[in-house]
């Protein structure tokens, strides 16, 4: 081999080095922003920043396991498992009577509708869409009823009120009753 030919080879292999050195650091630095984990029980919507169409902004539902994505895309993590949440609703009954209820609701995110729910209303879905549309459906429905009735006799009857409402297609609130996983 020539003197020539051994220098350019050791510059390109110092080149080649230097290349694959800064590609580990751009790694290292990256991995936070790049490798995400979907744990059980979840699902996860990518939404690209640099998307070239409109209709492929964002990407999922991506199942649980590990994803590589690029640093600058951004990862959201649901939960599709059924949750329960209790609220307090200040509500006034049929006679005008004043009183503070407590609600349990329980509700599971359908694993389909992830990238809708993630592109119009969010990860805090909860504090946008449940809480206030059961807020506002248990006023509705306990303002028909008087307020003694409600401790005893009616109680059930209201609870499938309430559910019925806030699940019925009819409401313009995005919840409805969906069995697709």
């Amino acid at each position: 081999m020539t003197p020539t030919r051994k220098k350019r080879l050791r510059r390109l292999s110092n080149g080649l080095s230097f290349a694959i050195l800064i590609g580990i650091i751009a790694l290292i630095l990256l991995w936070d922003l790049m490798v995400h984990t979907t744990p059980v029980g979840h699902a996860s919507v990518v939404w690209h920043r640099l998307a070239w169409s409109p209709e492929r902004s964002s990407e999922g539902p991506l199942d649980e396991g590990v994803h590589v994505i690029l640093p600058w895309d951004k990862f959201y993590t649901y939960d599709i498992r059924l949750q329960t949440f209790d609220q307090v609703y200040e509500v006034v009954s049929g006679d005008g009577l004043h009183m503070e209820i407590t609600l349990t609701f329980r509700w599971r995110a359908v694993k389909n509708n992830i990238t809708v729910l993630n592109r119009n209303v969010g990860l805090n879905y909860l504090e946008t869409l449940l809480v206030p549309v059961v807020g506002s459906v248990a006023r509705e429905v306990i303002a028909r009823h008087e307020a003694e009735k409600l401790y005893s006799v009616e109680r059930s009857k209201v609870q499938t009120q309430i559910y019925d409402r806030v699940v019925t297609h009819d409401y313009p609130n995005g919840i409805g009753k969906r069995t697709t996983q």
